[in-house]
């Protein structure tokens, strides 16, 4: 299991992330780790930078239509290439931020073009939790939190079973 680097303040949570050249037998091990991190730490989402390594990579459970977990999904390079104007505030964490919940707004459907772990191009859209999972874990590889974008933080109470 890999170390979560925490802090708002951490260098490297607030450094833009650079684009992966090569999928290597490196790239292979970290995704496997960042999976296994992720679930071990009982998250949906978890970008390179939250372990301290900043490359445009990031992994995340994905959810059926009835809010059942489904795929792991792993991002290599993603672009968000389309945003509905539809937008939804839903409450947030982050695995980085251990104890802060904020309101965040955010499109409620987009497209991204990214690279699996095989090398193959790929063009997905998404919706509803899995659309917010894909933004807030590409945020991070701009360097960019969720408190950042937070409407208003919220007490735990509030939060309730926050998946993100």
């Amino acid at each position: 299991m890999l170390q979560i680097v925490t802090g708002t303040d951490h260098p490297v949570l607030r450094t833009i992330s650079t684009p992966v050249q090569k999928i290597d037998k490196h790239i292979m091990k970290l995704i496997d780790q960042m999976i296994e991190t992720m679930k071990n730490s009982h998250g949906v989402g978890l970008a390179a930078p939250q372990v301290g390594k900043n490359i445009r990579l990031f992994v995340m459970q994905t959810f059926d239509t009835q809010g059942r977990p489904s795929a792991i999904v792993e991002m290599i390079n993603p672009q968000i290439i389309w945003k509905s104007d539809e937008e939804q505030i839903e409450t947030e964490g982050c695995l980085s931020l251990p104890g802060q919940w904020g309101k965040v707004k955010r499109p409620v459907t987009i497209q991204v073009s990214f690279m699996n772990k095989k090398s193959v191009q790929q063009k997905l859209e998404f919706t509803g939790i899995n659309a917010r999972i894909v933004q807030h874990e590409n945020d991070h590889l701009d360097g960019v939190l969720f408190v950042d974008k937070a409407i208003e933080m919220v007490s735990v109470e509030e939060a309730g079973d926050v998946r993100i």
